[in-house]
């Protein structure tokens, strides 16, 4: 009797879990009874994993699916952003605490949102596919979709979450289980997924940001290669900006790397002007071969008609520079107005800085008709880039 009755109370709560589930999804405007199918199938699937096994098998069972399904389920209906969903929970994203995900590649994308056109443009998308490929390759996996499909994967995310404004999403391949036994290491499974949310320019932009140089040294060839984009390189990253923000500065730090030369921050490359070039530092002082740094040099040297220069930097040359900043798929063009209390040019966001700032939002919302060839449109996609 007793567990006639646990079992039928179980019942009704799922009943009820899913019926909850199912009129948000609606709430939400889900506007097609494909992604409503999935979502209800999903949250059933959930609720019995959840009742049975607890959490982490919900994780597991995420990690198994196919890749961009499961985002689109999570993402649709707009849970993604608040963090509690284990797609974007700290551990899977950075890695911490689950051996599995080390061994990932994490992409971090932005898509810009042209009001003019209603339409949402991935930025660069063809360069962070070539760097997902290289990544790959470097760390011996072997992806098991083409580049277009995942291309197709993205897009269908993004237009299940129907954003209209900036978005900032991750593509996140990770080896499957079996790698301790398979051999070679390109036979191991791998899995993926794909989290999108709304990401507007941050008030550090328009601001700027104080900053500091970190005491830890950033990771070279040699151990962990920077020009890979994996999770595992984030721990480095994540104890210069504890460190960094226990020392009270908000902004990133910048990273000195083994020779004591300037490298970047732990997301972003870092940039300076000095007797009006913009330089930054070699693609060999351990640091990740930016997309956005490359879409910098090309704009300044192209578009404004600066002199870019890439060498060494030593410290001390940063606080004698007329203007420096952070740019990254995350931190966009974000001026640095000082470095270890020491002021940078006037202290405030300098006139290349903002030039700069101008021609890379202009080029990534496809207000300049030389680089739309950057671009991949989501609501209207085309088999070519726009």
């Amino acid at each position: 009797m007793e567990t006639k009755i646990a079992w039928r109370l179980w019942a009704f709560s799922l009943v009820l879990i899913l019926a909850v589930l199912v009129a948000l999804g609606f709430l939400l405007d889900i506007d097609t009874i494909g992604a409503t199918g999935r979502f209800a199938w999903n949250a059933v699937v959930a609720a019995l994993l959840v009742s049975a096994r607890g959490l982490d098998t919900v994780l597991a069972y995420v990690l198994r699916r196919r890749i961009w399904r499961i985002a689109t389920f999570f993402t649709s209906i707009g849970l993604g952003y608040s963090g509690n969903v284990v797609l974007t929970h700290a551990q899977l994203e950075r890695a911490r605490g689950w051996r599995g995900i080390l061994r990932r590649y994490r992409g971090r994308v932005r898509a810009y949102w042209n009001a003019e056109e209603r339409e949402l443009y991935i930025f660069r998308n063809d360069a962070h596919m070539a760097r997902l490929w290289n990544s790959a390759k470097i760390m011996r996996m072997t992806i098991p979709w083409s580049k277009e499909a995942l291309t197709r994967a993205q897009i269908e995310v993004l237009r299940a979450n129907a954003f209209e404004g900036t978005v900032w999403f991750r593509l996140t391949l990770y080896v499957g289980e079996g790698e301790e036994s398979i051999w070679p290491p390109e036979q191991v499974p791998v899995g993926g997924f794909i989290v999108g949310r709304l990401a507007p320019h941050s008030p550090g932009i328009t601001e700027g940001i104080d900053t500091c140089i970190s005491t830890w040294v950033r990771i070279n060839d040699v151990t962990v290669p920077p020009r890979v984009k994996s999770g595992a390189n984030y721990h480095n990253s994540r104890l210069a900006v504890m460190e960094a923000r226990t020392n009270g500065y908000a902004g990133q730090p910048i990273m000195l790397n083994e020779r004591g030369k300037v490298s970047e921050g732990p997301g972003a490359t870092f940039f300076m002007v000095r007797d009006g070039a913009l330089v930054t530092p070699p693609v060999t002082a351990n640091v990740l071969e930016s997309i956005t740094r490359a879409t910098v040099l090309e704009l300044g040297r192209d578009v404004m008609g600066l002199r870019v220069v890439e060498r060494e930097i030593d410290r001390t040359e940063i606080y004698v520079a007329e203007e420096a900043f952070f740019c990254g798929s995350g931190w966009e063009v974000t001026p640095i107005r000082s470095v270890d209390r020491y002021a940078i040019g006037t202290g405030k966001p300098g006139p290349v800085t903002r030039r700069l700032q101008e021609v890379y939002f202009s080029a990534a919302e496809g207000r300049i008709p030389e680089y739309r060839h950057w671009l991949t449109p989501v609501y209207h996609a085309v088999k070519t880039p726009a």
